[in-house]
């Protein structure tokens, strides 16, 4: 493919202190590397968690951000899957440190951290294949080995909520499902979740007691972190576990019952998507990947609720704040955005 690649590039640039768009090298594709010029990537809660140091990715400041884009392989830096790829339209992962950030005009990734999609699949959607589908998935996987009936799932009119309730509705596994206000319950019981808890309720903990008990909910995915772990711990029935996937609320988990651990057998977990990808072994990604393409069309599908191109970066992510819970909010490249 004869492209001209350009010595530097446009990219979001975090220190440690501030978010700002700059000049930077443009990076080169090492062997069993792929050069990929990007369309569109999101601004995903694990982004604006990294930026307020409430997540533990590995990667050295000053980072490019973003974890998951689409865009255009234009480079091979050497091996048979890079090759095949060379000219197609792609979905990819910059997951840790092993890549730059996605928030950039140019990123270099593994040639097996990308896939080509299919030519009617629109690549803003194909953007966000990677992080929210793929937790779920994950989330899926241990719901079914750990033989779980229900599972309690805080902030759960993000997107990766809804996915979730999507898939346990497909696996009939019942979903209770919290949200911080009245027009977040409205908006999920109106796509047909069944059970959807106010935390801003002065009755929320007691209720979340009564349907865990009712419904034998043994398993619970929380994202928000701070006091609601607690909470959600102490309303699981025996040998309960909590996975602490995340902490958008900013604030430590405290008030946890170190007795009611031990009495009730309950467990209390951290988990990375990372490092669930890295643990699944050759045959677990094909699988992995397989679930994946099955889903991406219906119950894993993203909706887009805007773009932005990268010097509007504030504007973006003043966006996201407002309307992360109706969609995914893009950063997009101008001179690519006739390509669909």
């Amino acid at each position: 493919m004869d492209v001209v690649i350009p010595p530097m590039m446009k990219a979001v640039v975090f220190d440690g202190q501030k978010v700002e768009l700059k000049e930077v090298p443009t990076p080169k594709p090492l062997n069993g590397e792929v050069l990929i010029k990007v369309v569109a990537a999101p601004i995903n809660s694990a982004d604006v968690e990294f930026i307020r140091g409430h997540f533990p990715a590995q990667k050295p400041l000053p980072a490019i951000l973003g974890f998951e884009g689409s865009g255009v392989v234009i480079q091979n830096g050497g091996g048979l899957t890079g090759w095949r790829l060379v000219g197609k339209r792609v979905a990819f992962a910059a997951p840790n440190n092993k890549s730059p950030g996605a928030w950039a005009e140019y990123i270099v990734v593994s040639s097996t951290m990308c896939f080509a999609i299919d030519e009617d699949m629109d690549i803003y959607k194909a953007s966000c294949s990677f992080i929210n589908p793929l937790t779920v998935i994950m989330m899926m996987d241990i719901l079914s080995k750990e033989k779980h009936e229900a599972v309690v799932q805080s902030a759960a009119a993000s997107s990766l909520g809804r996915m979730l309730i999507r898939s346990c509705r497909d696996a009939g596994i019942r979903t209770i499902n919290i949200v911080r206000d009245a027009a977040e319950r409205d908006s999920l019981i109106k796509e047909g979740a069944e059970i959807v808890l106010d935390s801003s309720l002065p009755d929320f903990e007691v209720n979340l007691q009564q349907l865990c008990r009712e419904h034998n909910a043994t398993c619970g995915f929380d994202a928000v972190g701070g006091d609601l772990t607690g909470k959600m711990l102490r309303a699981l029935c025996h040998r309960g576990v909590v996975y602490l996937m995340g902490c958008l609320s900013g604030e430590r988990s405290r008030d946890i019952d170190a007795y009611e651990l031990l009495s009730q057998r309950k467990r209390l977990e951290g988990f990375l998507l990372t490092e669930w990808i890295e643990e699944k072994g050759t045959y677990g990604r094909w699988w992995m990947m397989s679930e994946l393409f099955r889903g991406l069309r219906d119950k894993l599908q993203t909706k887009i609720v805007g773009k932005f191109p990268h010097e509007q970066l504030t504007e973006a992510l003043k966006y996201y704040e407002q309307h992360c819970n109706e969609g995914k909010v893009l950063l997009v490249s101008r001179e690519l955005q006739h390509i669909q």
